[in-house]
């Protein structure tokens, strides 16, 4: 007998023993062709690649938090320099009208002379502590003077034309008394020089605010 024979053999088998069979227990069989190949294709390669792409997906999500994350830290540091851009060029800027920490005592020096040049008798000469701001310090200095409200005039006028900035405040005029034909004042105000800090004081006064 040869193969086409047996496999004619088996079907006829198979279609008498099928007609046999009641109607449901043909639909089981059915149901039962159809399911198995669902059920190894989920076993065998749907439930895999499934997990395989959850995992990918998850990768995916992390990989973008931590993109997000870089990508703020990198915005965080184009503002910080700008920030120092800006610090730099205010200080440029005011390094051209502000002293330096060493030249300092000459332009105090150079204030206490004009107030003696324009006729005052200097009483006191009293600097104050340093006050830190975001680019520049004041030094503040508390000065009574004695001379005519004439001379005074002559030394606020004189100071208004140094080459570095100095403004003079809170001033109180008192005690008049006539010499020689004068009227003497004695004349408390507060001076106020400035001086340059770095861009790297500037940064280090702000962290401490």
């Amino acid at each position: 007998m040869d193969r086409k024979e047996i496999k004619k053999s088996i079907d006829i088998l198979l279609d008498e023993k099928i007609n046999k069979l009641g109607k449901n227990q043909k639909v089981a069989i059915v149901a039962g062709a159809v399911a198995l190949p669902l059920a190894l294709f989920y076993f065998l390669l749907y439930s895999p690649k499934h997990k395989e792409i959850t995992d990918l997906e998850a990768n995916k999500a992390s990989l973008e938090q931590e993109i997000g994350q870089l990508e703020a830290k990198a915005r965080k540091l184009e503002e910080h320099k700008a920030e120092m851009a800006e610090i730099e060029q205010s200080f440029r800027i005011a390094s051209q009208l502000i002293p330096e920490q060493k030249e300092i005592p000459s332009l105090l020096t150079s204030i206490s002379g004009l107030a003696t040049n324009s006729g005052l008798e200097i009483i006191t000469f009293t600097p104050q502590k340093e006050v830190p701001k975001d680019f520049y310090a004041e030094i503040p200095v508390v000065m009574q003077v004695k001379g005519t409200y004439h001379n005074f005039g002559h030394f606020l006028d004189q100071v208004g034309h140094l080459p570095r900035i100095a403004t003079i405040s809170n001033i109180s005029m008192t005690s008049p008394t006539r010499v020689a034909g004068q009227m003497q004042l004695n004349i408390d105000f507060n001076l106020t020089a400035y001086r340059t800090i770095s861009p790297q004081e500037a940064k280090a006064n702000e962290k401490k605010k």
